[in-house]
């Protein structure tokens, strides 16, 4: 679950930096390029990076679900646990 949460954290980190780099490049392809092929570039790069965004996210979703599903899992197994040691505790009481 820790590997789960680093994973996590880390693709959260580079949505970030996939961010910061997106607008970086989009503002140097509309300074650099002037007309229409410039802006045509800097609309496909911004297209490109759109789409790697929203790879990222989805990717984030789906290890939060992981997590939350595995954590869940761990709380049930938990209280499973608890329940037998009760029910062994109880038995030795007799």
């Amino acid at each position: 679950m820790k590997k789960k949460q680093v994973r996590l954290e880390s693709v959260e980190m580079t949505i970030f930096e996939i961010e910061r780099e997106k607008e970086a490049l989009l503002t140097q392809a509309r300074d650099v390029w002037s007309g229409n092929f410039g802006v045509s570039v800097a609309n496909d790069a911004a297209e490109i990076g759109h789409q790697n965004l929203q790879r990222l996210r989805r990717d984030l979703e789906r290890t939060r679900d992981e997590l939350q599903e595995e954590a869940q899992g761990i709380q049930k197994r938990l209280y499973e646990i608890e329940a037998q040691h009760q029910l062994l505790y109880e038995e030795l009481k007799r």
